[in-house]
């Protein structure tokens, strides 16, 4: 995993898509669970939690962090926005795709 991974998210939409749409990938509002630091488990092993704008991971290297880029921010806004609850791969597509046209849309400038 790289900083790159989490800047476009491509490897991690992949992720989802290799799951059942009815797969849960992650819980919200919770820190372990989440979508991406389950994913950030499946690619690096070892325990992944997402926490203070940034993925951390527990690998044989020790301790290492990743930036949460905008779109990981406003992925997980969005998905802590549920009630604690499961995420299937289908919801967390799209929530991802809800992001990807937000920042698209503030990029070009439209309300």
């Amino acid at each position: 995993m790289t900083n790159q991974d989490l800047e476009t998210l491509e490897n991690f939409e992949l992720w989802l898509r290799s799951q059942q749409p009815t797969t849960v990938v992650g819980k919200s509002a919770t820190t372990c669970g989440c979508p991406l630091a389950n994913w950030g488990k499946s690619v690096l092993g070892g325990q992944t939690f997402v926490d203070g704008g940034e993925l951390w991971a527990e690998s044989s290297q020790g301790t290492v962090s990743f930036y949460l880029s905008e779109m990981c921010a406003l992925f997980v806004q969005k998905v802590d926005g549920f009630i604690a609850s499961d995420i299937t791969a289908s919801e967390a597509i799209e929530i991802l795709q809800e992001c990807r046209w937000e920042i698209a849309a503030t990029t070009l400038g439209v309300e």
